[in-house]
């Protein structure tokens, strides 16, 4: 009878997993950093590049079903396998890690942003003294005993700022600080020129951990500061900034 009841609650969450709506986000890369892509089974992904795919890398074919479209292709998982997976168009390189979305939201559409390198240099990590400083102290729950703030936000006069961010992670686990995606928005566009780096690889429990976004060369206000994490997106709306 057990048995039963433990074969009906495995079968029931199943389902749950494979009814989960699939998620729309937005990746910016300059092809040296390696993105996750979530995907559930019975359901397909569309990695969009914005360039023709070609030529399309997976690490172990035999458990995907990738087809090429016009401008990126499609990935149908066969099995809960990961893998990573390279795409090569022209002189861009775009790097990718297939994994189970398990209990998150699956990638259902991924709209990839190419940065070029180059451009990438214009963000300079080196600290500089700040011609103005503004105290945020902007406190975000990003869920249950996961919390994070936009501390300080410095500017000098090229138009370069700086959000100082700390994370606080009071949950039993430890996870990878790149689960968690900060990206400036002007409007309906994100801006090119930003980084986001962490203190550490990992967010441990009960301990704080810095990071910075930096974004070069804007002027602009009212910034839009999208933040990623399991699945969901939430929007903090940097008012006068």
């Amino acid at each position: 009878m057990r048995s039963k009841v433990i074969s009906m609650v495995l079968f029931a969450c199943s389902h749950i997993y494979a009814a989960m709506p699939a998620n729309k986000r937005m990746i910016m890369t300059s092809g040296e950093k390696v993105h996750s892509i979530r995907y559930q089974l019975g359901q397909s992904t569309i990695i969009d590049l914005d360039v023709r795919p070609e030529v399309v890398i997976c690490g172990n074919k035999n458990y995907f079903n990738i087809e090429k479209l016009k401008t990126g292709i499609t990935v149908q998982p066969l099995s809960n396998f990961s893998t990573n997976l390279t795409i090569l168009s022209g002189e861009r390189r775009f790097l990718f890690y297939l994994l189970p979305a398990g209990a998150q939201s699956p990638d259902g559409f991924v709209e990839v942003k190419w940065i070029p390198p180059h451009e990438t240099k214009l963000i300079n990590l080196r600290p500089i003294k700040p011609d103005t400083q503004i105290e945020l102290n902007r406190k975000i729950k990003l869920e249950t005993g996961l919390q994070i703030e936009f501390v300080r936000n410095k500017v000098n006069s090229s138009g370069r700022q700086i959000f100082d961010i700390l994370i606080k992670n009071d949950r039993l686990k430890i996870f990878s600080a790149n689960s968690i995606e900060i990206i400036a928005f002007v409007g309906e566009q994100p801006l090119k020129h930003q980084a986001l780096v962490w203190e550490k690889e990992s967010v441990k429990e009960k301990s704080p951990m810095s990071g910075r976004l930096i974004i070069a060369n804007v002027r602009a206000k009212n910034l839009i500061l999208h933040i990623r994490f399991s699945g969901r997106t939430l929007k903090v709306n940097m008012k006068g900034i």
